[in-house]
């Protein structure tokens, strides 16, 4: 298989005058035009080599295709079939796109049947429970497997006004008929804050479709102008939105998966899921990483060739040139997020020790948690709590504890999504109730 371009066939540094770019590929001494404004693939900005279209910061394939690990004949009249119903593809080939990404994990479970896996390790232990042996059918961007709009998705969307061009759009639905709804919105290189588009034309009704709708306020804890427009959740409102009317009319449980870079996104739970959503057993907000993905997949049940690809992909996958000019990796890898990390058991990755030594020395941390002799006890001392108070992964009890919080997150989904769990097999809670 030929993967797409990353760390080792790029330059590590990029390099370009006022007028010109050089391809980014090692080696290659193709000099082209160098692309101003909005990029268009034009051909003087091609490499003809490599195939693929300069910019300063970053290339696009000519062949989408050659963005993606999985483009077999079956994978392919997929794609032919999503394409039909998709708003836009003309990104897929472009190194940052994110639906490249997700098209490239998620299509890696689905191909083998582990889909239901992808779910709890995206979970990672909250209180929505993914059905047991039981594969979920999936719509990639709302489109059905035989190339049509998803019906309860647009029935969705024509509740609240919402024109099928211009429509709500998951990333990825994972649907357990009368069981389970997952909606995933998966981010690599644009935000989760942004406003509402300007409308090209005619009446703007959408504060009052969406606010005005009697669903709204029992799913939400402020208004549609505090939501969307101030604090610039549009999307994640729109999908939390739809996905909890879509589950109540279905009487299923709901999550909503905000997927992101590790080392991003990391107060969203709070920012959007405990500020504005109404939260339940039932109905969920959550943060999860690529990268847990990434460290779950020696437990994942893919096959080991799958899981070969998909490893080299995560270490070798690049996000272009940053303002220093220099190559920017696109995932951090575990022995960089929790120290050098050590094999235990059955592909279990377990954090180093000197970890351990590190939330030891955090006079805040054991303040809260009380001191601690193994990570196992770690971990189950954040899942369980300490001292009689009822803790949970949600809970931030003081200020200067803020980055043992994200960094004890990080460790506690690397855990659960490799299949560990506490002594007895219980979970606790693991949402915001209020």
């Amino acid at each position: 298989m030929e993967m797409p371009y990353g760390m080792k066939e790029l330059r590590s540094k990029r390099q370009l005058t006022e007028d010109t770019v050089n391809c980014h590929v090692r080696g290659c001494s193709t000099v082209k035009e160098r692309a101003r404004g909005h990029f268009y693939p034009r051909e003087q900005y091609l490499c003809p080599k490599h195939q693929i279209y300069l910019t300063p910061s970053t290339f696009q394939y000519k062949d989408p295709c050659r963005n993606l690990l999985w483009r077999d004949a079956e994978d392919r009249a997929l794609m032919g079939r999503i394409w039909k119903v998709k708003r836009t593809t003309a990104r897929l080939g472009r190194e940052r796109d994110e639906d490249a990404l997700t098209w490239n994990v998620v299509r890696a479970f689905h191909r083998e049947g582990r889909l239901a896996q992808l779910a709890r390790i995206m979970l990672a232990g909250r209180q929505v429970e993914v059905p047991d042996r039981e594969e979920p059918e999936i719509f990639y961007w709302s489109a059905t497997s035989d190339g049509k709009r998803w019906k309860r998705l647009e029935n969705a969307q024509k509740e609240f006004g919402e024109e099928p061009e211009r429509g709500t759009e998951p990333d990825i639905a994972l649907w357990w008929p009368e069981k389970c709804l997952i909606f995933v919105e998966a981010k690599f290189s644009s935000p989760n804050r942004i406003p509402p588009s300007r409308r090209p034309q005619g009446e703007d009704n959408r504060a009052e479709n969406y606010g005005g709708h009697a669903h709204f306020a029992d799913v939400f804890k402020a208004g549609y102008e505090e939501i969307a427009t101030e604090s610039k959740f549009y999307q994640l409102m729109r999908l939390w939105l739809l996905g909890t009317w879509l589950a109540k009319n279905e009487g299923v449980a709901f999550a909503l998966v905000n997927l992101v870079r590790w080392g991003e996104e990391t107060d969203i739970e709070t920012a959007f899921g405990r500020r504005f959503c109404r939260q339940s057993r039932q109905r969920l907000f959550v943060r999860a990483t690529w990268e847990s993905i990434w460290d779950a997949l020696p437990s994942s049940g893919l096959s080991e060739q799958t899981i070969a690809i998909l490893d080299a992909y995560f270490h070798n996958k690049s996000r272009g040139y940053g303002a220093d000019g220099r190559l920017q990796k696109a995932f951090t890898a575990q022995a960089e997020r929790h120290g050098n990390p050590r094999r235990s058991g059955a592909g279990v990755t377990i954090p180093g020790e000197g970890n351990l030594d590190w939330f030891k020395k955090k006079d805040g941390w054991r303040r809260v948690w009380g001191p601690v002799r193994t990570m196992q006890q770690l971990v189950f001392r954040i899942l369980r709590g300490c001292n009689d108070a009822h803790i949970d992964l949600h809970h931030q009890p003081a200020t200067e504890c803020n980055l043992d919080y994200n960094i004890a997150r990080n460790i506690v989904e690397a855990f659960l999504a490799s299949g560990w769990r506490p002594p007895g097999g219980g979970i606790p809670t693991l949402y915001d109730g209020n």
